[in-house]
């Protein structure tokens, strides 16, 4: 996707381009300089596009990103309190 058609594409989802960076969670520089190659990868063209597209839907976006930031959490948590087990008799913990 060119990054004018990208432009457009975050315009219609209602988002500022640092918003749309800060919630795919990317540093706002980054995607600015995709202007500078003229094209954005294919895994951010879609994520725009399928966010606008869900908007058509009447979707709510920030519901979803808000769901996946609560996922996010909950994984962190059972990390940290993974790491906080003691080995039973010895045996040592593997993280998987």
């Amino acid at each position: 996707m060119d990054y004018e058609t990208f432009k457009g594409y975050v315009r219609k989802s209602g988002l500022e381009l640092k918003e749309f960076a800060g919630l795919i969670g990317m540093n706002h520089k980054s995607v600015s300089n995709y202007s500078k190659l003229g094209e954005v990868p294919k895994h951010v063209a879609i994520i725009v596009f399928m966010m606008v597209e869900l908007g058509r839907l009447d979707v709510d976006i920030m519901v979803l990103f808000a769901k996946l930031e609560k996922t996010e959490q909950q994984v962190r948590k059972q990390r940290k309190n993974a790491s906080r087990m003691k080995p039973l008799c010895g045996q040592k913990i593997i993280n998987v």
